[in-house]
């Protein structure tokens, strides 16, 4: 009866061992991904600034080229304004197909089609809002707006 006791006792140190391995993991992984953001951030943002020089510098350059090859200074202007307003249409719809996708559209129409909550103490004939589960009440007069 004692070697049992004696082995239940290995196992749940050894269990408790393990346990305080893993949260000491844990703990180092979400410390070295916390000191990985920081240049992840920065690294985003030096490429941020690399690739608004780089646009700037090509609209520069073109612009050159058209006001040469129009002669009209507002023109060349007008014309590069048109095609910076046409990247911005195209990224524009890009980034609303992406938050439509992001929208969890499936998820919503089948939280919708799903009845709320009935609790125990809830009665036949109450009706509760969705959100917070409090009960709605109703009037017998009704008011219209005008």
């Amino acid at each position: 009866m004692i070697k049992v006791l004696e082995h239940l006792e290995g196992y749940i140190s050894e269990y408790i061992n393990l346990g305080k391995t893993f949260l000491s993991l844990v703990k180092y992984e979400a410390r070295l991904a916390g000191q990985s953001i920081f240049p992840l951030v920065l690294n985003i943002c030096m490429l941020f600034v690399i690739l608004l020089s780089v646009w700037l510098t090509t609209l520069i350059v073109s612009g050159y080229y058209l006001y040469r090859l129009l002669e009209s200074l507002p023109l060349s202007c007008a014309v590069l304004l048109i095609v910076n307003a046409m990247f911005l249409a195209v990224l524009m719809r890009y980034l609303s197909i992406n938050l439509k996708n992001m929208s969890f559209v499936n998820t919503r129409e089948f939280l919708a089609d799903k009845e709320p909550k009935k609790h125990e103490l809830t009665e036949k004939n109450e009706i509760r809002d969705n959100v917070d589960n409090k009960e709605i009440k109703q009037s017998s007069t009704s008011t219209t707006h005008s």
